[in-house]
């Protein structure tokens, strides 16, 4: 046989099996309960965490504001409100990332809010004890998020720090949610329930998703199969 051909074969086999080791499974850069209890030092750099997705949220070191993964780029939208594009090399804290690949796609009715529109996507998707990545895009009627100024150590709570958070409110606006539902058994180990951030389709605003009314959208749902927990070295 070809030793070209030989070689070109095991090139496929392998990449084919990198490809369906990292499909349908969330990565984790963090113990949540760790996180969330004032350890935002960050313990991996985006460089690294690109390796595990395309897609997630989170934030960077120290809790300066939320972060958003999206087609690849990391996005970090900041106490003022405005969306920054990340360097590869900062680090995070905290962050849940996965390659995002829809399973299922609907397009719900009109002002929909977002209790409402948990409440679609848990009547499409069944089991509340699978993983779920979730993505939401096109036109909002209002959007309510909020983002965090950078902290200082001694580092504070998570609850202490959000008793400084910074909320805007957007009207009219088109952009994507971006996100996971997990598990309550999941408590502790990450945010149970669910858990968006929002970027504008122009990269200009977002932040962590507190409210809002939905006009016209398509949902994507990509269903997990595994979840994977790197522990802070």
């Amino acid at each position: 046989m070809n030793k070209k051909f030989i070689f070109l074969l095991f090139w496929l086999v392998f990449v084919s099996g990198c490809a369906h080791v990292q499909k349908d499974y969330v990565f984790q850069n963090a113990l949540f309960s760790v996180f969330e209890s004032g350890s935002y030092n960050g313990t991996m750099t985006l460089d690294e965490l690109k390796d595990h997705g395309n897609f997630g949220i989170g934030t960077v070191n120290a809790l300066d504001g939320e972060m958003i993964v999206l087609d690849g780029d990391f996005y970090q939208v900041k106490a003022d409100g405005k969306v920054y594009l990340l360097r590869k090399q900062v680090q995070s804290p905290f962050a849940e990332v996965n390659f995002f690949e829809p399973d299922q796609i609907f397009f719900p009715g009109w002002n929909l809010d977002y209790a409402a529109l948990c409440d679609y996507i848990d009547k499409f998707t069944g089991s509340k004890d699978k993983f779920y990545a979730i993505k939401v895009q096109g036109k909002f009627k209002s959007v309510k998020v909020r983002s965090v100024p950078a902290q200082t150590q001694p580092y504070p709570t998570l609850k202490e720090a959000l008793m400084n958070q910074k909320i805007f409110n957007y009207d009219d606006i088109e952009g994507t949610l971006v996100g996971f539902r997990f598990p309550q058994y999941m408590d502790k180990l990450n945010v149970p329930g669910y858990h968006l951030h929002f970027l504008s389709q122009d990269k200009s605003r977002g932040g962590h998703l507190l409210d809002c009314r939905i006009n016209d959208v398509s949902i994507e749902v990509d269903e997990l199969s595994k979840y994977t927990l790197e522990v802070a070295k």
